[in-house]
């Protein structure tokens, strides 16, 4: 570290005529763009964990000195990098979120600069590293694709695709879902984790807060995207709110347990767990159909196999879950089949729901009948009576 400073402040003296010009000297651009990959190579490197970062600004050619790990707000225009801040769009324990745009990429994207204990924690950066690079060759459509783990301007960012929504923990507390919206999102949920968990890639962390309600799709059913998949290294960091509770991940995963896919079904189970009840589950009680305090839209026929859904999922012995989300996903498809009298449109509905929209049918055959032409309305009618009248003949014959 000590030659590459002396390396930054030598170049800084040079034996020129007062006409010289920096800007436009080949030798000084050659050597300041050879600086700037030196620099570039420690801190991808070596200097990680740097409190102090050199950089070389394009077009100054003096080295600007400053700290590595400044942990401020960015404003709309500044820029991080190669890219441009919009907007800061969230804030969270591993850290701060905005929404950018870039010269080399069509569509704006998130950027998560990480906070500065996890940008000198050399070790959790080398995994999270692994991690992401794995995690973006994934593709599903219920989950937010992230594309890569960059240094820019000295911070540790994570780069990922711009979802556009609500998260379900904004949902859950402004407009609780009604029981079909419930089951759908939490089918969507699952697919995508099962999809994940069969490509070897878990969520370590998954809450509300990750999960996005998107826009309707064309079957009317909500959309669901699942928020910052393949940062498992960053699970289980929390930070207390106001009150002293624990905002972050702890509420949603098992305590004192690895970030696996059967600490995944868990927190899966916990988010099903909320949209049934309303209310966060403990990890010390059994479950049964009595002892779980139902949201009134949960028909009293689902409950019990629900209840063993959710007891699988949030057993304390992680042996006695679900292996992964694919064994659950599996077991929450034959809890439909075993009710397909009540499903539409690929989600369960209550029998009331049932009835009426077979009632709203038959309102609306009657009323196109009877916006029939009405001669033939009586034409049919005739041929109903003489259909009749030849029965009646044929019988008296007999």
């Amino acid at each position: 570290m000590a030659s590459l400073k002396e390396n930054v402040l030598g170049r800084e003296v040079y034996n020129r005529g007062a006409a010289f010009d920096a800007r436009i000297d080949p030798i000084v651009r050659t050597e300041a763009r050879r600086l700037r990959r030196k620099l570039a190579e420690y801190y991808n490197s070596d200097g990680r964990s740097d409190p102090l970062l050199i950089s070389v600004p394009k077009g100054a050619y003096i080295p600007l000195f400053q700290p590595q790990f400044e942990d401020r707000p960015r404003m709309a225009g500044e820029a991080i990098g190669p890219y441009t801040v919009v907007e800061k769009i969230g804030d969270g324990p591993s850290g701060t979120t905005y929404r950018v745009r870039s010269d080399v990429c069509p569509s704006q994207l998130a950027l998560k600069v990480l906070s500065p204990d996890i940008q000198q924690n050399g070790t959790l950066l080398s995994h999270l590293d692994v991690e992401i690079r794995d995690a973006s060759s994934f593709r599903h459509e219920n989950v937010c694709a992230v594309r890569s783990i960059e240094h820019c301007d000295g911070q540790v960012c994570v780069i990922s695709d711009l979802q556009e929504g609500r998260t379900l923990e904004d949902r859950l507390a402004a407009d609780p879902p009604g029981w079909s919206e419930c089951i759908e999102i939490f089918r969507q949920i699952i697919c995508g984790l099962a999809a994940a968990h069969s490509r070897q890639i878990v969520h370590g962390h998954i809450k509300p807060g990750d999960i996005l309600i998107t826009r309707s799709k064309g079957n009317g059913n909500p959309g669901v995207t699942i928020l910052n998949l393949g940062t498992r290294s960053l699970a289980g960091r929390t930070r207390l709110t106001s009150d002293c509770r624990a905002s972050g991940t702890t509420a949603y995963s098992p305590r004192n347990e690895p970030a696996d896919a059967r600490s995944d079904v868990w927190s899966a189970g916990a988010i099903l767990y909320e949209l049934m009840t309303g209310s966060v589950p403990s990890a010390q009680i059994a479950y049964h159909p009595s002892s779980i305090p139902w949201r009134s839209v949960v028909p009293d026929e689902y409950r019990q196999a629900l209840t063993a859904l959710l007891s699988r999922c949030l057993a304390l012995d992680p042996g006695s879950r679900f292996i992964n989300a694919v064994q659950l996903s599996d077991a929450f498809a034959a809890l439909k089949a075993n009710h397909a009298a009540a499903i539409h449109c690929n989600s369960l509905i209550t029998p009331d729901e049932h009835r009426s929209r077979t009632l709203a049918g038959v309102r609306e055959y009657l009323r196109h009948f009877g916006n029939l032409d009405a001669k033939f309305a009586l034409y049919v009618l005739a041929l109903g009576l003489a259909g009749i009248a030849v029965l009646y003949a044929t019988l008296r014959c007999v």
